[in-house]
């Protein structure tokens, strides 16, 4: 039947702690719709593209869009998306002479 676990997922909720498992050595794996790994024959896709398509072809948003999304992003979607992102890094003229400040 396997090995033996113990459902955590209430722990947090119920304790307060958190668990701490360096290098996932007593994690469990689970399917996943986004991620696929196969360490034996050195593969990692995100949403069925080969990361390493990924890397070479396409720019941190449009990974991020598609992460999110489950589809890589049409030039317009990827411009409202990028744009979008960019309207949630601007510094407020107070944070910024916070961090002047702080130096």
């Amino acid at each position: 039947m396997g090995m033996n676990v113990i459902d955590i997922t209430k722990l947090y909720t119920e304790s307060n702690y958190c668990t701490y498992d360096p290098g996932f050595i007593s994690t469990a794996s689970c399917k996943s719709s986004i991620t696929y790994i196969d360490d034996n024959q050195g593969i990692l896709m995100h949403r069925r593209y080969d990361i390493r398509d990924l890397a070479t072809s396409c720019s941190f948003l449009e990974v991020c869009y598609l992460l999110l999304n489950g589809s890589l992003p049409t030039q317009k979607q990827n411009e409202n998306f990028a744009k979008e992102v960019s309207d949630h890094t601007i510094l407020t003229e107070q944070l910024c002479n916070l961090l002047i400040t702080s130096i």
